[in-house]
């Protein structure tokens, strides 16, 4: 009876997973439907239709396996994502924002924390997302050497494109810097990874290409723990590399921007970073209209996506985004619970059953510190659910 009670677990989690990693790989056919519209002929909403039609029929196709599955830590952010909805549209009804947000968070992330929360054995989810990153990786190899002008000339800059591939990359890169992954492995994902990261130059985004940056860096330094002298000399040639980099970024980066210029193309991500490394895209004037009204008034409660309201549209800072929304009275202890969690996932970072806890947190941090909405950015919601369970787990056990 146990032996089939684990089998039909193992079997339920493999659905989960395999359904998990198709949402993630056709939201990123959705962002790049502009790109595969031009490639196909088929319009761009047909396709982000038929990628959502395909995701409802698998989520439809799961509703038993979701429904046994349930489970406490579901149910409590069900009860408690619920009452904060309540509260907030019976103190703040008269933003339209607000309720639009909530839409976006019922129809794209409520699934996605139902999946993983259901997920008993992480490292069978890990699989399946590193098979989806590879298949994301070879569309990306394809698109970039069948169709380069396309690529890098008529398809215009996309933030939602770029930031799709953040968890594809890191996911990939926690691959290559996994212990007991074979060597072929570990060489395909770093050259899918490196793939991944070409093309988000190419469409553009900083962010994303930081968030790659910010991974790979800190698993190198302080993941990656080698035992004989090649792989000693693996990892001081790559923080040689590193440091290499950090110093004569502005001439490499320069270098490489009229390399592309030389064969007639132009890239936005090449010539900020080279040209205009402090362009802020009117961020930091962003941030300061949020302190001001921050001081003005420290304590009001404006409620969630107020900041819709004040900048009609959002703060790109988590912090900020706490602060203004529910005041310093509030907005600060969830801050502070934030960077609590935070420095708990990192600390645990390198430990095998916590690596899908890791790779959401960098998925999700620190693009919240410059880019996306917290209140509609998947990732960050998958990360904040997996570090509440760990923490719940660790103190039900002490306790015990």
């Amino acid at each position: 009876m146990k032996t089939e009670t684990a089998v039909l677990i193992q079997k339920h989690d493999r659905q989960l997973s395999i359904v998990f990693a198709m949402i993630i790989f056709l939201q990123f056919i959705t962002n790049a439907s502009d790109l595969v519209s031009k490639l196909t002929g088929i319009s761009s909403s047909m396709v982000s239709l038929m990628c959502k039609l395909v995701i409802l029929a698998a989520l439809f196709y799961l509703l038993p396996t979701i429904y046994f599955r349930f489970n406490r830590p579901l149910g409590f952010f069900l009860l408690s994502s619920g009452g904060i909805v309540t509260v907030n549209y019976l103190f703040f009804s008269d933003n339209p924002y607000f309720m639009a947000n909530v839409t976006t968070f019922l129809i794209t992330i409520l699934p996605m924390v139902v999946l993983i929360l259901e997920i008993e054995e992480k490292t069978c989810l890990l699989e399946a997302l590193h098979k989806a990153s590879l298949c994301i990786a070879v569309i990306c190899v394809l698109l970039i050497l069948m169709y380069p002008v396309i690529v890098t000339s008529k398809f215009k800059y996309s933030m939602g494109f770029s930031n799709s591939l953040i968890l594809p990359a890191i996911v990939l890169t926690s691959v290559v810097f996994e212990k007991d992954k074979p060597l072929w492995k570990k060489v395909s994902a770093l050259i899918a990874c490196m793939a991944l990261t070409a093309a988000a130059t190419i469409y553009g985004s900083r962010g994303a290409l930081i968030s790659i940056a910010v991974f790979f860096v800190y698993c190198l330094l302080f993941i990656y723990r080698p035992h004989n002298t090649s792989g000693l000399i693996m990892k001081f040639g790559g923080t040689t590399l590193i440091l290499t980099g950090i110093l004569f970024y502005r001439q490499i980066l320069l270098l490489l921007y009229e390399l592309t210029l030389s064969f007639g193309y132009t890239n936005r991500t090449l010539r900020l970073l080279a040209t205009q490394a402090g362009h802020d895209s009117g961020r930091i004037d962003i941030w300061m209209q949020v302190i001001r009204e921050i001081k003005a008034h420290p304590f009001a409660v404006r409620g969630i996506n107020a900041d819709y309201i004040l900048l009609k549209g959002y703060c790109h800072n988590i912090f900020l985004d706490f602060s203004y929304n529910f005041g310093l009275i509030l907005g600060v202890p969830l801050c502070i619970a934030i960077v609590v969690l935070i420095l708990r996932s990192l600390r645990y970072a390198g430990v095998p059953h916590s690596r899908l806890q890791t790779v959401m947190l960098f998925s999700t941090f620190p693009t919240l510190l410059w880019s996306e909405s917290v209140w509609t950015f998947t990732l960050f919601w998958l990360w904040l659910v997996l570090a509440v369970k760990d923490l719940r787990i660790t103190w039900v056990r002490r306790v015990a």
